[in-house]
This record gives C-alpha cells, sequence and structure tokens, in this order.
C-alpha cells in the first residue's frame, strides 16, 4: 500500500511536482474567476512549466489553454494566441482531437480580439 501511495506524498519529486501544478493550475482558473487576471496569468505559467518539467505533456497542454484565456481580459492578445497555438500544437502531438478543437476555438477568438483591439487603436 505505500508504494501505491508515494506519487501523492510531499517528498517525492515527480508527484509533489506534478501536485503542485494540478493546484497552480487549479488556482489560475479561480483567479480568473474573480477577474485577478494578472495572478491567474502566473499561476498558469508555472503550471505550464511543472508538467513541462516533469513530463506531464498533455497537462502542460492544459495549462496553457487555460493560461491563454486570462489575457484577453487585459487586452494581451498576443499572449493568448501564443499559449493557444501552442496547446493546439500539444493536443496534436497527443492526439487528443477534442481538446485541439477547443485551443483552436479559443484561438480563434482571441484573432477576433485582437483585431479589435487594432481597430480601436
Amino acid at each position: 500500500m505505500r508504494a501505491s501511495l508515494s506519487w501523492n506524498q510531499p517528498g517525492t519529486e515527480t508527484g509533489g511536482r506534478h501536485n503542485e501544478g494540478n493546484a497552480l493550475n487549479n488556482l489560475g482558473l479561480a483567479l480568473r474567476e474573480v477577474r485577478r487576471f494578472e495572478e491567474a496569468i502566473t499561476a498558469n505559467q508555472d503550471a505550464a512549466a511543472i508538467y513541462r518539467e516533469t513530463g506531464g505533456r498533455h497537462r502542460e497542454g492544459g495549462a496553457l489553454n487555460n493560461l491563454g484565456l486570462a489575457p484577453r481580459y487585459v487586452r494581451r492578445s498576443e499572449e493568448a494566441i501564443t499559449a493557444h497555438q501552442d496547446a493546439a500544437a500539444i493536443y496534436r502531438e497527443t492526439e487528443d482531437r477534442h481538446r485541439q478543437g477547443t485551443a483552436l476555438n479559443n484561438l480563434e477568438q482571441d484573432r477576433t480580439e485582437q483585431n479589435r483591439e487594432k481597430q480601436e487603436r
């Protein structure tokens, strides 16, 4: 039983870091919901970095997709576009067509927002 639970223990490098990534990714979503966009961006960036470090490629795609949502609210469409492009590429690589479609849909919304920003300048 002890070996099967070791991934969830704070002292294990991969499991602890992976769980930290999960917590940061969820925190980013919660912060976006309460309109604390800069903090949400940082949390999702940190989550993506942890997943990248621990080899959680699919979860990295999720963190990047979430990362792309907050910059829209602070008029940073280029950052949103980059995050959603990266997420779509990861989902393509991991053959998750549903999430790839979600990231591509978000990317199209980012480009629409980018056009609005350009027109307002």
